[in-house]
């Protein structure tokens, strides 16, 4: 075998240090972006969570809040609006804890096309449950229109819709969920 074909790389242990210390920083740094991206992406789901007044009026579905909003704007300029009692939002780390906001969902539907997330809110909507429907979010691949019933401030309230549910249309216990909401 000729010499010069034949090259062999040397590393003292120093250089081996150094190239292990250089990936484990590099590691941390792609770890610490990670965590960054997903509190950024937490906050725009959160944001675009509450439902659209434009989709859910298009579909006649409003929920109990969003009607009485209405109301209140149909209302004569001559009467005072009545002030909201609105009591202090408190959260806790444990969402089994009732908050005065109704953070539970039962998603009941997803579709890619607008049309037949309103048709499946429609269908409970005439059978008495509130229905929201959710824009896609902005970390979706492909475009999903939610459809949620709610929302009921604990999670054995939307548990007991959902098997409410579950008998009414004979469906399977994975084909409903709930979510959460903060």
């Amino acid at each position: 075998m000729n010499d010069r074909n034949y090259r062999e790389l040397q590393l003292s242990s120093t250089h081996l240090v150094l190239i292990f210390l250089s990936i484990i920083a590099l590691g941390v740094i792609i770890f610490l972006l990670g965590i960054s991206v997903g509190k950024k992406q937490a906050k725009v789901s959160k944001e675009t969570l509450m439902p659209t007044e434009h989709i859910t009026e298009q579909a006649g579905i409003l929920l109990p809040q969003a009607e009485a909003q209405k109301k209140e704007e149909q209302k004569p300029p001559t009467e005072k609006p009545k002030p909201s009692k609105k009591p202090v939002e408190t959260r806790t780390e444990t969402p089994a804890v009732k908050t005065d906001k109704n953070n539970y969902y039962v998603q009941i539907g997803a579709y890619s096309k607008k049309d037949g997330a309103m048709r499946l809110a429609e269908q409970f909507k005439n059978r008495g449950y509130p229905t929201v429907i959710i824009d896609p979010l902005s970390t979706d691949r492909k475009a999903i229109f939610r459809v949620r019933i709610g929302g009921y401030k604990t999670r054995e309230e939307a548990m007991n819709v959902k098997q409410e549910l579950l008998k009414i249309t004979g469906k399977k216990n994975t084909d409903y969920f709930i979510r959460y909401v903060k």
